[in-house]
């Protein structure tokens, strides 16, 4: 082959090459796109915040005044839910109102402690408040509202269990109930979030509690679901107030 030719040849692939880097380079330069779900199909969670509320609650709404005496509930729910009768510790017979509570207190005493801002272990272990209620024959849930207290006179801290929890196999006895969900909050006694059970609906084998907590806003509301054995927060947000 002669070198003219070479030559030519040459010219013409490096003329084909600056031609495809001159296609690439717009391509590179471009925003970036928005990035597609995982290869497996799932997606990430949406915070709490940012779900739909779920259709059985959108016409529902807070009764009731604690100032005046009369504890918060819910109302105006899906007819399709079906609602439980609540049991609250003060409600039950003396024994069983004892047992409940040992039975929760030894639940929050074997729970892992987190010593970060205080240490907690050995204090003593108050029940605000507990109710349970049978979901099914032999599927009772306890819920209940737990404090242990660190009494500095300066800075008095208190922490606060909210959990919901199962009696397991052993029935009536002062073992420690299996918990099944537990939120800890640690604060001062005048901030700290305290949590009340203010129902629980069921929907086919889906159980949900509603919770409600004071905040400077107003009430806030978190429904709290059980789903093939699994407890998670589904919603939380505020109800509207029930019209009179």
């Amino acid at each position: 082959m002669s070198v003219r030719l070479r030559c030519a040849l040459l010219l013409a692939f490096l003329t084909a090459c600056g031609d495809r880097a001159a296609d690439v380079k717009p391509r590179l330069e471009a925003p970036p796109s928005v990035a597609s779900p995982a290869s497996d199909g799932a997606t990430p969670a949406a915070a709490p915040s940012a779900v739909p509320m779920p259709v059985a609650f959108l016409t529902a709404c807070l009764a009731g005044d604690p100032v005046a005496g009369t504890p918060w509930s819910i109302a105006r729910v899906d007819s399709a839910l079906t609602a439980f009768t609540l049991e609250s510790i003060e409600a039950l017979p003396t024994r069983d109102s004892a047992r409940l509570a040992a039975r929760v207190a030894r639940t929050v005493d074997v729970l892992p402690s987190d010593t970060t801002l205080a240490d907690f272990r050995g204090l003593p272990v108050s029940v605000r408040a507990a109710w349970r209620f049978a979901a099914a024959p032999g599927d009772t849930i306890v819920a209940a509202l737990v404090a242990r207290r660190l009494p500095m006179e300066s800075n008095p801290l208190e922490e606060l269990f909210f959990l919901v929890a199962v009696p397991g196999q052993r029935q009536g006895v002062r073992e420690p109930l299996i918990e099944a969900w537990v939120t800890r909050e640690v604060a001062p006694e005048e901030t700290v979030t305290v949590r009340e059970l203010l129902a629980a609906f069921a929907s086919g084998d889906v159980v949900t509690l509603v919770l409600g907590h004071e905040t400077a806003d107003g009430v806030r509301t978190e429904l709290l679901s059980r789903r093939a054995g699994i407890w998670r927060v589904e919603w939380t947000g505020p109800l509207p107030t029930c019209a009179p």
